[in-house]
């Protein structure tokens, strides 16, 4: 009896050159997403600067009246 094919990646036989490209491929994707993450950090950072600088002039202005 025929049996149906396993659904999912087909098991194909890739030369040694492919692998590696998939392999950088997911390494430069990895690199991405922590690329995209330091980002997000350093954003996050400079907004809590930016209100800590806004109290502090605040601060600053209402210690002058």
């Amino acid at each position: 009896a025929l049996r149906e094919p396993v659904s999912g990646t087909p098991s194909i036989a890739y030369g040694p050159e492919i692998h590696q490209a998939i392999h950088d491929a997911k390494e430069a994707t990895n690199n991405v997403v922590l690329a995209q993450r330091r980002v997000a950090d350093a954003k996050h950072a400079a907004i809590v600067q930016q209100k800590i600088a806004l109290a502090k002039e605040i601060a600053a202005r209402e210690a002058t009246l």
